[in-house]
């Protein structure tokens, strides 16, 4: 059974180190220090990652670096080599980042086709966009959100996962149908800039409220996207921290998270 993995761990931070949720690139480069090179020149030239990592910081203040991964090589060779971990090096905030308390948790493809299946699933959501979320648009990239490039950054991300089975989910009319059946009721949302490379991508944050109109199978497909979108991320560069997702009212997400 294919699953989808996530691994929660608490940074302790030297005192003369700032973090935020910007800061996700360097642990990218940290994170592709500590893997297989091989594999870790395979995931610089793939298109779309199957992992994301991102920086938060919880309302207690403490910071967090979580990795999720949507198959199961991912899995065995991003987490499992930092499961036995204490530290890590960030070379260019010259610091050893100590890695405390870790958690880790599992949802399965099966769990997630039970989204679809199952019980008729509520016409309304909020999503939290924890870290910058952006999308490409017309040569330069989208400050706000677009219910169509979100539906298709999770439907194109589900099927990279699942490449080797016929469980499959983009197809156009589905995606015409979750657009015309989704819509933005209420927003807090604040633009901002992710810095990449010495550049920033213009990006954005904050909180986005739907309600689906839909018929059953398109909310449920929806809710079922959603929750995928939690472990893959979305939009751009999920890999270097943007486009963190919670669904704010799901009983098994995470705390709020402030930045």
């Amino acid at each position: 059974m294919q699953k989808l993995s996530r691994l929660k761990i608490r940074l302790q931070i030297p005192d003369n180190v700032s973090l935020s949720c910007t800061r996700g690139s360097l642990f990218h480069g940290a994170l592709m220090n500590m893997i297989d090179s091989d594999y870790a020149n395979f995931l610089h030239e793939s298109r779309l990652h199957p992992y994301a990592q991102y920086i938060s910081r919880e309302e207690d203040g403490a910071v967090y670096w979580v990795i999720s991964c949507t198959n199961e090589e991912a899995c065995s060779r991003i987490i499992a080599a930092l499961m036995s971990r204490n530290s890590v090096f960030i070379e260019k905030l010259n610091a050893e980042v100590g890695l405390g308390e870790r958690s880790y948790s599992e949802l399965s493809y099966d769990s997630l086709a039970a989204l679809y299946y199952g019980d008729p699933l509520p016409r309304f959501t909020d999503i939290r966009i924890i870290t910058p979320m952006s999308f490409k648009s017309e040569g330069g990239y989208c400050i706000f959100p677009d219910i169509r490039k979100i539906y298709k950054s999770m439907m194109n991300r589900y099927d990279t996962a699942m490449k080797n089975s016929s469980s499959t989910v983009f197809d156009l009319s589905a995606l015409n149908e979750l657009c015309e059946t989704t819509a933005i009721t209420r927003y807090n949302l604040r633009s901002r800039m992710f810095p990449v490379d010495g550049a920033s991508i213009p990006s954005f944050s904050g909180t986005i409220s739907l309600r689906f109109s839909g018929s059953k199978s398109m909310i449920n497909f929806a809710h079922m996207l959603f929750r995928f979108g939690e472990f893959s991320g979305v939009g751009v560069k999920t890999s270097i921290g943007m486009g963190a997702i919670r669904i704010e009212n799901n009983n098994g997400g995470m705390k709020h998270v402030i930045d």
